[in-house]
């Protein structure tokens, strides 16, 4: 399972303002909230896979940029986010939590 989430305004979701610098009026962009795959199923390449069929649903919708956060202590997530092409941005503090900023602009 991997989950598009598409903010609305005002409900504190939005991480694209967070990315600044060239990416900082681009809109529309949505976060790649979270991607689980049984415990079986591990290692064979799902997250990758669920990540790309998340970002082309996103370009469908006509997002050009998706933001992430992770745990600093989830190894496998990172390598993954990085594997589909996300760039590290920065750690900062959400849900409470410390978490790595990842982004990605889509074609």
């Amino acid at each position: 399972m991997a989950v598009l989430y598409v903010p609305q305004d005002g409900d504190g979701e939005d991480l694209s303002h967070l990315i600044g610098g060239i990416y900082e009026n681009i809109v529309p962009s949505a976060n790649y909230k979270i991607c689980m795959v049984h415990p079986q199923y591990r290692g064979q390449g799902w997250q990758c896979m669920l990540g790309q069929m998340l970002e082309a649903e996103a370009v469908q919708r006509g997002i050009r940029l998706l933001c992430s956060t992770v745990s600093p202590h989830n190894e496998a997530s990172i390598r993954n986010l990085e594997k589909i092409g996300y760039c590290y941005h920065s750690t900062l503090s959400k849900y409470g939590f410390t978490r790595h900023l990842y982004f990605k602009m889509l074609s």
